[in-house]
């Protein structure tokens, strides 16, 4: 996990309870917060409190994915997105990846077909989604 977060962040830390500042910049209201910002300190991802290992890596995927979406690199973007659902479908994360893949793909082709398909999938493999219900209107 350490390996991965060097190799694709810049971490940051600093103790709230000496640096509230700090802690207010970056309008953190509990710990831990994590945030991923890119060269620009534009935020692209956030999630606040205790994640598990597993959980963790699939946030920081999903963080890079959201990244490379918000920079308009949807095929970047779709594969960071596919890498998620596959090495993380059972955390919270999955549908939502699953969810924006689509959007990917039809900001890349504009062609329809890709939500009503992200939608078959969400409603099979997320039924109980939030990401799944948002997609209704692609069905």
């Amino acid at each position: 996990m350490v390996d991965f977060v060097n190799a694709n962040f810049i971490p940051l830390k600093f103790d709230s309870a000496r640096d509230q500042k700090r802690f207010n910049e970056f309008n953190a209201q509990w710990t831990p917060t994590i945030i991923i910002y890119d060269q620009n300190q534009k935020e692209h991802h956030r999630t606040t409190g205790y994640l598990s290992p597993e959980t963790f890596l699939s946030e920081m995927r999903l963080g890079l994915a959201k990244m490379e979406y918000d920079l308009k690199r949807y095929n970047e973007a779709l594969q960071a997105y596919k890498q998620v659902i596959q090495a993380y479908p059972e955390t919270a994360a999955a549908p939502e990846a699953l969810y924006f893949s689509g959007v990917c793909n039809y900001m890349a082709t504009h062609d329809p077909s890709h939500l009503k398909e992200t939608f078959t999938a969400l409603k099979e493999k997320y039924p109980r989604s939030d990401w799944t219900r948002k997609a209704e209107v692609w069905s």
